[in-house]
């Protein structure tokens, strides 16, 4: 094959690399073989009149070696893959988080708690470790960017792993501006594949409106270059302890970046100037959370937590959301009901002033002796035939004050004739005694 391609381009100078990229390209099932209708199938992008090795050497080596237009990049990866496995069997995951941090934000720290909060079974996948070439390591060494056809091929043939149906979590992709755009074809072709498949009555839901949100991990760049240095000192001592036959592990990759200030400087400027500023470009169009990761593990995770929360009008379709929006959430029902409690009560002592002084007085007189005996137990009924009570009022009151004092207080009426009343109060019992 290398023979073939010097020869169908004359006095061309092909470098190893090139060669590779090249043949890597053509070969559709990852096999080290180009078979005739793998071959034939790459002409379909050129003109008749362009049928020959020479332009289609000329048309991969403009398109992907260059990376001059993201859109051609992804197009030609995207039909290489749905060759291999057939566009019925693309099933991507049904929820994906593109995950990006400053270096030493802690993003691979932190993935559990994201995974937690959104029900992930999986682990990550870190593009770190998809692209581990020996080439691919120097370039990460020096603070730089690994390219995006190497990046692109490698993530996507692994998203199509079934195991990653129900969620995973992208750790380092996108980062650059090419990549982001790739994103958003991603999900583009993933909702063509939507409504081209989709069967609601299917339990088996390969799939499903895509759903991707992005995450962000910030810190400054003054903590970055700490953390980054600081993990190179540790690597360096366990290392160290490893190599002196006082522990027992294996060694710890050590990158230029975290023992020299000047490349964790370049690898921050990088993420700020490229990674950055490419993620939030797409703010406007996918779920977007930055999380401020100075503090502590358990306060990063804690705002994890409330940023990555169920969202039901991120999460939903427009159209289901539309459907339920007028269905209060547990919290807007809570929100209003403390609200409006304060305005009850207040509203009892300034117009019903008199009712409201002789319920309180029941409430010590009749209340707070059975509450005080069994205030071990966390439960009190109380039974009233106070004439008060013939104030229909007087009771909603009662249930109203002992809510404020954090009681959960309800109300029947037993005799309507007789305004007799039984209230039931709970409230949280004491821990007397710890367990062994």
């Amino acid at each position: 094959m290398k023979q073939a391609l010097i020869r169908s381009v004359p006095g061309a100078t092909w470098s190893e690399q090139n060669l590779q990229q090249l043949i890597s390209i053509g070969d559709l099932d990852g096999n080290g073989t180009i078979n005739f209708n793998d071959f034939c199938f790459w002409f379909e992008d050129l003109e008749d009149d362009q049928l020959s090795m020479r332009h289609l050497c000329e048309f991969w080596s403009s398109t992907m070696l260059g990376i001059k237009d993201p859109k051609i990049l992804f197009k030609s990866v995207w039909k290489k893959i749905e060759r291999y496995l057939g566009r019925e069997n693309m099933h991507l995951p049904s929820e994906i988080m593109w995950l990006g941090g400053a270096p030493g934000s802690g993003k691979g720290t932190m993935t559990p708690f994201i995974k937690k909060e959104r029900s992930y079974s999986t682990d990550p996948i870190v593009m770190s470790s998809l692209l581990d070439s020996p080439s691919a390591r120097a370039i990460k060494s020096r603070g730089g960017l690994v390219g995006d056809f190497e990046v692109l091929e490698s993530l996507l043939r692994t998203l199509f792993d079934p195991k990653y149906k129900n969620g995973v979590v992208v750790d380092g992709f996108p980062r650059t501006e090419c990549q982001v755009t790739c994103v958003k074809l991603l999900y583009d072709e993933a909702m063509k594949l939507h409504k081209q498949y989709y069967n609601p009555r299917s339990v088996k839901n390969y799939f499903p409106r895509p759903l991707f949100r992005i995450t962000v991990l910030f810190v400054d760049e003054n903590e970055s270059i700490r953390r980054q240095l600081s993990r190179g000192r540790k690597a360096i001592a366990h290392n160290r302890a490893i190599e002196n036959g006082e522990e027992a592990g294996e060694l710890y990759d050590i990158r230029e970046t975290d023992t020299s200030s000047s490349a964790a400087r370049k690898r921050y400027q990088t993420f700020k100037n490229e990674t950055l500023a490419s993620l939030n470009s797409l703010q406007n169009i996918f779920t977007y959370n930055i999380i401020n990761a100075m503090g502590t593990i358990d306060e990063v995770a804690e705002q994890i937590s409330k940023e990555l929360a169920y969202q039901s009008s991120l999460d939903l379709s427009k159209a289901t959301f539309d459907a339920i929006r007028d269905i209060p959430t547990s919290d807007d029902l809570i929100n209003n009901a403390r609200r409006q409690l304060v305005s009850r009560l207040d509203s009892y002592q300034e117009d019903h002033h008199s009712t409201f002084i002789d319920v309180i007085d029941v409430i010590k007189k009749e209340f707070i002796p059975v509450l005080q005996k069994h205030s071990l137990s966390g439960d009190a009924i109380i039974v009233s035939h106070d004439p008060v009570f013939k104030n229909r009022l007087s009771s909603d009151m009662v249930i109203d004050i002992f809510t404020d004092r954090h009681f959960q207080a309800v109300c029947e009426e037993l005799d309507s004739k007789d305004k007799t009343y039984r209230f039931r109060l709970r409230f949280q019992r004491p821990q007397l005694f710890s367990k062994w």
